[in-house]
């Protein structure tokens, strides 16, 4: 199993999901919700050179960029504007996640991953 990563760029705040086999394999996505308007998230992929592809508009809407690619992919997400939506998938060598990402409003907690 591979862990993943959330971190809140704003803050010291980090979180940590266990990647099941079934989410790995693409057969199961990741939800991960993120604060319009507010401190980026950050989520790491303890796997080097994953592909990334994007829904479209996910890039633009999502304020989505990919920092890093060595030694672990890593992406930040920082929407401007709610609600917005979109998904990315990342694959590699035993790697297909789908990665769902939805805004949700300023305020409280800012990431929150789920299994759909």
């Amino acid at each position: 199993m591979i862990g993943l990563l959330l971190g809140l760029a704003a803050t010291v705040e980090v979180r940590s999901l266990t990647l099941t086999p079934e989410v790995l394999a693409g057969k199961k996505p990741l939800l991960l919700e993120c604060a319009a308007g507010g401190p980026s998230t950050k989520v790491v992929f303890p796997v080097e050179d994953l592909s990334v592809r994007f829904s479209a508009g996910a890039r633009e809407h999502l304020g989505l960029r990919k920092i890093a690619s060595h030694p672990q992919t890593i992406l930040v997400f920082a929407p401007p504007r709610h609600p917005e939506k979109g998904t990315v998938e990342l694959t590699g060598p035993g790697v297909d996640i789908l990665l769902g990402v939805e805004t949700r409003e300023h305020g409280g907690r800012n990431a929150q991953a789920r299994w759909e």
